[in-house]
């Protein structure tokens, strides 16, 4: 749920249904069919306020995919990753 919330809509309309389901406890460390949690998802999907409001709000940083692709929120940048940072 969190995960296509991160994805779907217009920006305020996401952002607006991601504060809701962070504020009801839903569960940042989710992880979807593809193996993403939904930070990876808004990530992989350019999604930067989406991602901005899941760190905030406590997604792991240091998630990695189930196919082994990392992702750096932290910047500096490494093969195989995405920096939004």
């Amino acid at each position: 749920m969190v995960g296509m919330a991160a994805l779907r809509g217009h920006v305020r309309a996401r952002e607006r249904s991601l504060r809701w389901l962070i504020a009801a406890g839903a569960a940042l460390g989710s992880v979807d069919n593809a193996g993403s949690t939904p930070l990876i998802a808004a990530a992989a999907a350019g999604q930067a306020a989406s991602v901005s409001l899941l760190a905030s709000a406590g997604a792991d940083a240091d998630a990695t995919r189930a196919d082994g692709r990392v992702f750096n929120f932290r910047g500096g940048g490494a093969a195989g990753s995405t920096c939004l940072s």
